[in-house]
């Protein structure tokens, strides 16, 4: 298949016009122009998913977060970033992101934690102006203390990443959530009658504000909710994809979660 018929397929699905402006998704980095036959898919790119891609000799990486955010003033060895960029070059591997249009676009991340929690009515958030957010019914009531062990299962992560501010024991009928970062919309998703909201990167102040308005947060952290991308985009870019395009999608597996569950030991003197 060649670059750019490969793009126009990832683009039918999450098309580049969704996202934000301080958004950098599409092409990061472009080698070829000719024929790609393998592809890896990841969250995003670190040394490991480079050495991955070489190994299984794939000519793109598609990632949901962007490797490059900011305009890039110099390639420097010495730097991570420079790093990656020289290795990608060396090892003629082209990067591919598609990080906002596919949190948005129907189908794309949150859509798909509302399959994943086999909600019932998952539509986008009325109150939610920019597209992100997305509110679902729970097919039988149970608390929200409750569905933060429903919600690790489905994700599949340790609930031990979790935080809550709330009450434990509210009985919850309506969820509202958005993947990654979406504090921001934690009253968008009170004024749209939400019992709980779920997202990731929660701050101190924002999960303060959750219980002076009585409102449920559940914090699953930023990669719980986005780890799910690789999974659903390889899902959604196969039904795009012929036999006689000879391109395989290859699943990173690559753990990039950057968190380490610990325990403290406390040692007597």
């Amino acid at each position: 298949m060649k670059l750019d018929a490969f793009a126009a397929k990832i683009e039918t699905i999450a098309p580049l016009a969704l996202q934000e402006s301080w958004d950098h998704s599409g092409w990061q980095l472009r080698l070829t122009d000719g024929e790609i036959h393998r592809v890896l898919i990841a969250l995003e790119i670190n040394e490991q998913v480079i050495d991955e891609a070489i190994a299984v000799r794939a000519e793109v990486i598609l990632t949901h977060h962007p490797l490059l955010f900011s305009p890039l003033r110099e390639v420097d060895c010495n730097t991570v970033i420079g790093n990656q960029m020289i290795k990608l070059i060396q090892n003629r591997i082209s990067v591919y992101a598609t990080h906002t249009p596919f949190d948005k676009c129907s189908g794309g991340n949150n859509d798909y934690i509302g399959k994943l929690l086999q909600l019932q009515d998952v539509q986008p958030m009325e109150t939610d102006t920019e597209g992100f957010c997305r509110c679902g019914l729970l097919t039988q009531g149970m608390t929200a203390a409750d569905f933060a062990g429903y919600a690790a299962e489905a994700l599949g992560i340790d609930q031990r990443y979790f935080s809550f501010a709330g009450m434990p024991d509210d009985r919850l009928h309506k969820i509202g959530w958005c993947s990654g970062a979406g504090a921001e919309f934690l009253d968008a998703a009170f004024d749209a009658g939400c019992d709980l909201f779920l997202t990731g990167d929660v701050k101190y102040h924002t999960a303060q504000h959750a219980r002076d308005i009585g409102m449920n947060l559940l914090d699953c952290g930023h990669y719980a909710t986005e780890a799910i991308f690789c999974e659903n985009m390889k899902e959604l870019l196969a039904a795009h994809i012929a036999p006689q395009d000879d391109l395989q999608l290859l699943l990173s597996q690559v753990d990039l979660n950057p968190f380490v569950l610990s325990e403290i030991m406390y040692v007597s003197g």
